[in-house]
């Protein structure tokens, strides 16, 4: 019916029309122009998820109507209002077309047009994975190491399981693995040690990066001796740098001695202390090194012979010039001396045990009215190498001089190591002359070892004033090699006769085998060779032993 009214209204619309428009040939080409379909989409181009829907969004002008059709149902399909239904993954066009709407007067004059959206249908994502948060640490933000320290390697608390790499911000202090976080030692300073990680699949940083500063101590080269090998190791060893003072010095742990240093007053040490001679240098310590009867000394060098550092100790106070628990002397030239003019001050005064492996040490005590001992151990004392030469100050009263060295416990002599012991001359009345070399609990000399000693003179014409042994050991000698050289000294009696050499007794302590004699032909009671070793009597009476 709808087409019957609109052909009559188009006859009647000629009609009217005939006479404004020029001939009906123009009539007919106005009638029949073409009216183009305007199709716009938003997009082109879709990504759906499988189970999900789009909408085409297609816009034509009025009168216009659009069609729908997928080319791949089966990936998606398309209804009449363009919503489109993901279905499984893949791709496929929607076409759409436009054509005009069929309740229009003028339909059958319209053109028409086709438009497509490309489609392309995606798997359901995964579920988000939510990743465990974690942290890498160092427990400690600073390291201190000293030079000359072995590899080392601190690895951080990782709560997670990323995988760590080190870096270095200073490599000519110390290098990094970058895989194993072991750290090499290359110089003194300081660096920044960095451990770096990221993000793995079950698991997430908010920062990924931890660090501690190293710093590295200096050390110097010394050589310090291996008692288990007999041999030198060259070892280094961290210390602080000593410096000039005008008074008292307390020092504990590590010091190091670099050109020349003085300090004026007394050194004291408030725990167990290192010296680290530097070659070339020198300190003199004007006010003598105490100890006390707990604290103990090590004395270092860095070479053998001249060039190696000094240590010059006097002490013109009331004790000795060394006085501490433990002497150990690795290396070094020293000049030790107490110039007390009180009783009884030493050179070296060990509450405990004397250990010399190495250099050369002059030591005497003090020179006052009684004389000084050299060298004075409660404990034992041990020499493997190096040159001790120890001597008793001269007595200018009544009483006996004293001995160069004096060891309540055992001794033992050995390597290379040279002693010269003398004991205190007496310079006054009828009193008697010290024991170059005093040995409570026993002698042991062996390898190429040397012991060279002299006995204290006597003075006076009475029994009193004879000459001092210059040995003199309780539980034997125990000669394993080496040479031994003792001197008696001289007897008060116009210095004609000395007195013998040795006073040694066997190993209970009860037998003597040496006797003292005023005659000049020595007398021997119980006597016998020690371990294979040639006595020879000279007319002084002179004493050696050598193998």
């Amino acid at each position: 019916m709808k087409q019957y009214f609109r052909i009559t209204m188009l006859w009647l619309a000629v009609a009217m029309a005939c006479p404004v428009l020029t001939s009906c040939d123009a009539f007919w080409a106005w009638y029949e122009r073409p009216v183009n379909p305007q199709v716009r989409v938003a997009k082109n181009a879709l990504t759906i998820v499988v189970g999900q829907t789009a909408q085409c969004n297609a816009t034509a002008q009025e009168h216009i109507a659009l069609t729908y059709a997928s080319a791949d149902p089966e990936v998606a399909t398309v209804d009449q209002t363009g919503l489109i239904t993901a279905n499984k993954v893949g791709t496929t066009q929607i076409t759409i077309h436009a054509e005009g709407d069929d309740e229009y007067w003028r339909t059958q004059i319209f053109g028409q047009r086709d438009l497509t959206i490309d489609v392309e249908v995606i798997p359901t994502p995964a579920a988000p994975v939510v990743k465990t948060p974690a942290a890498i640490t160092f427990a400690n933000a600073t390291v201190e190491k000293d030079y000359g320290d072995t590899p080392f390697t601190i690895t951080p608390d990782n709560t997670g399981d990323g995988t760590i790499s080190y870096s270095s911000s200073h490599t000519g202090v110390a290098s990094v693995n970058t895989t194993t976080g072991e750290v090499s030692i290359v110089g003194p300073g300081s660096t920044t040690i960095t451990a770096t990680t990221a993000d793995t699949e079950n698991y997430t940083y908010a920062v990924k990066t931890a660090q501690y500063t190293l710093t590295v101590k200096p050390a110097y080269l010394v050589r310090q001796y291996n008692t288990s090998t007999k041999q030198f190791d060259h070892v280094y060893k961290p210390g602080t740098l000593l410096t000039d003072a005008a008074g008292d010095v307390t020092i504990s742990g590590s010091y190091v001695v670099s050109g020349t240093i003085t300090i004026a007053g007394k050194l004291s040490l408030s725990a167990d202390a290192e010296l680290i001679l530097l070659d070339g240098s020198k300190l003199t310590v004007n006010g003598g090194i105490n100890g006390g009867t707990t604290n103990s000394l090590a004395i270092y060098a860095q070479s053998d012979g001249t060039a190696a550092g000094k240590l010059n100790v006097i002490n013109p106070n009331n004790n000795h010039a060394i006085n501490l628990a433990n002497l150990s002397i690795h290396g070094g030239i020293l000049d030790i001396k107490s110039t007390s003019i009180y009783v009884n001050c030493f050179g070296i005064f060990a509450n405990a045990d004397l250990s010399i492996y190495g250099g050369e040490a002059k030591v005497c005590g003090s020179n006052n009215n009684d004389g000084g001992l050299g060298v004075f151990a409660s404990g034992n004392m041990v020499m493997t190498n190096g040159k001790l030469e120890a001597t008793a100050s001269n007595n200018t009263t009544l009483s006996k001089a004293k001995e160069g060295i004096y060891i309540l416990g055992s001794m033992s002599v050995s390597g290379n190591a040279i002693i010269i012991a003398k004991g205190g001359n007496c310079l006054a009345g009828s009193s008697r002359g010290g024991y170059g070399l005093f040995v409570t609990n026993g002698l042991i000399i062996s390898d190429n070892a040397s012991i060279t000693a002299t006995g204290g003179n006597g003075h006076g014409t009475s029994l009193d004033g004879y000459g001092e042994y210059a040995i003199h050991s309780y539980y034997g000698i125990d000669y394993r090699g080496g040479t031994i050289i003792a001197t008696g000294g001289l007897n008060g009696d116009n210095n004609l006769f000395r007195a013998l050499p040795c006073n040694v007794f066997n190993n209970s302590g009860t037998t003597l085998y040496y006797e003292w004699s005023t005659t000049a032909t020595p007398t021997t009671l119980n006597h016998s060779v020690p371990s294979g070793g040639t006595i020879v009597y000279t007319n002084d009476p002179f004493f050696k032993c050598s193998k």
